[in-house]
């Protein structure tokens, strides 16, 4: 993998765990997802509308590129919101995050016909088992952890469709386009769901994290389509799963959550196969 793109997925990843920090802190509750993405919305919709940086007029050729995109990450965030009512940021993000690379791999073989070297599959076992050593006791039970695989699923499936879509569109045009669309998606889920009174409430009790988590997510996710569009998908989004450590880690400072030395193990061996995939070529 070449320094450009390592460098770029080292630093989606420490944002991708931060903004889920946040998320978790907060209580994970579906009024503090709906309006950070709201949030995201109007921090890129202006982008989108007056073109600055982006090129619109691609959209009108190629709308179906960010509306099953925006289908598809609007699904993953119902998930993963249902697995964090119901588990700590320990359990659901290693699982949410780390079993994507039981999907991905296969998908991207028969979608897009990417393989992957003797070299890679070891860098990435080595982060499978790191994730399996990070889980606690009877982690692999629950409704948490099944809304959190399918929310891993959901999330491989995006990813293949990302990186399709940004050889159409640039990442910005494209990330702004279905950014947009959830955006209104969850404004929608809102006015139907909550009152003007309970939705002002929450923004004003959690308005720095509603910001926070807009900001982070913009900035990690664009980071990561940049690294798609010429990168190994499979490879990027292994090399995301340093976001696992960083989360686990997170969990255990700052929310007081249990790192045993078999979560310290498997912490050691994501990071591990992150460094070995620098040298895949």
């Amino acid at each position: 993998m070449n320094g450009g793109t390592y460098g770029l997925m080292v630093l989606s990843a420490i944002t991708h765990a931060y903004w889920n920090f946040l998320l978790k802190r907060s209580g994970g509750s579906p009024a503090v997802i709906g309006l950070s993405k709201i949030a995201e919305a109007i921090i890129l919709g202006p982008l989108l509308f007056t073109g600055i940086g982006t090129d619109p007029t691609r959209l009108t050729e190629l709308w179906r590129l960010p509306v099953v995109g925006a289908a598809l990450v609007f699904l993953n965030y119902v998930f993963l919101t249902a697995a964090y009512r119901r588990g700590e940021l320990s359990l659901v993000y290693p699982i949410s995050r780390g079993a994507i690379l039981m999907f991905l791999p296969p998908l991207a073989l028969l979608t897009i016909g990417e393989t992957i070297t003797a070299l890679g599959w070891v860098a990435i076992g080595l982060i499978v088992i790191g994730i399996g050593s990070v889980q606690v006791p009877g982690a692999i039970r629950g409704t948490a952890t099944i809304y959190a695989l399918v929310a891993a699923f959901t999330a491989a499936c995006y990813t293949i469709w990302d990186k399709q879509a940004v050889q159409a569109l640039t990442p910005l045009t494209y990330f702004s386009a279905y950014t947009v669309l959830v955006g209104f998606a969850y404004l929608f889920i809102l006015v139907r769901t909550t009152s003007m009174d309970s939705a002002l409430a929450v923004w004003r009790l959690e308005r720095g994290v509603i910001v926070q988590v807009a900001i982070l997510n913009i900035g990690s996710y664009m980071l990561t389509l940049m690294a798609l569009r010429s990168g190994h998908a499979s490879y990027v989004i292994a090399l995301r799963q340093l976001s696992i450590a960083v989360g686990a880690i997170l969990g255990w400072r700052l929310l007081g959550e249990a790192l045993s030395p078999m979560r310290q193990l498997g912490v050691g061996l994501v990071v591990a196969g992150c460094v070995l995939l620098a040298l895949v070529r």
